[in-house]
């Protein structure tokens, strides 16, 4: 089941039960939608940051990607602090490891993921990961990570639908390897998830789907976010019951959000 959040109705830290679980015991997640041009925007993500992150940050060449990995980092802290119940400035991750995975300075992990204008975070007492890609009507790369029996499946699809099916589940893929903490050192294809795929039936028209991956004790959710500029798949993986606690804010509303939490 999955569970979601009305951003309006359910502000950070709320303790509304879900079917009669506890936000507390279920993988937080956030989505920040940044803004397509905004001068301002890395300034007020910077002033957010500690100087150690500051000074990270700062290598970056383009200014888009000082933005994102900023974000990426803030958001994975308001997960965290969402789950917890914690307050937000005593998050920190001061410590990356050898797989370059943020590690937490509290009893959870964290897992980051960005593309276009589409940052996202989750936060989960076990094991999570996420990942999102841009729909761009195509499928390119497809056979070079998808397993044979997966690629029966898309390819039975409507040609129309086909880039949105692959990205399905290259975006679930990629959630389950970073949750598992592999990666892309493992071949892609031997992460096989076509046994819990829906059956041709199944109208793409939806925008939202689940996949059990019981063979490595693993629950994949993947949903459509179509926005202004384009439209996005985001995943999420977890070994925790099938619930994500979802949140949507644009960039603005989320800083506003983390100032109020942080007393700035």
């Amino acid at each position: 089941m999955l569970f979601r959040s009305d951003p309006a109705s359910a502000p950070c830290g709320s303790r509304v039960l879900a079917g009669g679980v506890e936000l507390l015991a279920i993988p937080s997640v956030f989505v920040v939608i940044l803004p397509t041009a905004d001068r301002c925007a890395e300034e007020q993500v910077l002033a957010q940051l500690p100087r150690s992150e500051r000074i990270r940050i700062a290598s970056f060449e383009r200014s888009v990607d000082r933005i994102r990995s900023g974000v990426g980092r803030l958001v994975a802290a308001a997960a965290v602090s969402d789950l917890l119940d914690v307050d937000l400035s005593s998050v920190a991750f001061n410590v990356v490891d050898r797989f370059s995975k943020p590690l937490c300075n509290y009893p959870a992990t964290a897992s980051i993921a960005h593309s276009g204008n589409v940052v996202m975070a989750a936060a989960s007492r076990g094991v999570v990961g996420v990942d999102v890609e841009q729909l761009i009507g195509v499928t390119l790369g497809a056979r070079r990570v998808l397993s044979s029996l997966e690629l029966a499946w898309m390819d039975q699809k409507d040609e129309r639908d086909q880039p949105q099916a692959f990205l399905r589940l290259w975006t679930a893929k990629e959630a389950l390897l970073k949750a598992l903490g592999i990666g892309l050192r493992l071949d892609p294809r031997l992460v096989d998830l076509s046994k819990g795929l829906p059956g041709p039936s199944e109208e793409e028209s939806n925008t939202r789907w689940h996949i059990s991956v019981p063979q490595w004790g693993m629950q994949c959710m993947s949903m459509r976010l179509d926005l202004d500029e384009a439209a996005y798949l985001v995943a999420i993986a977890t070994s925790s019951e099938n619930y994500w606690n979802i949140r949507q804010l644009s960039l603005d509303d989320f800083l506003r959000r983390f100032a109020w939490r942080t007393g700035q």
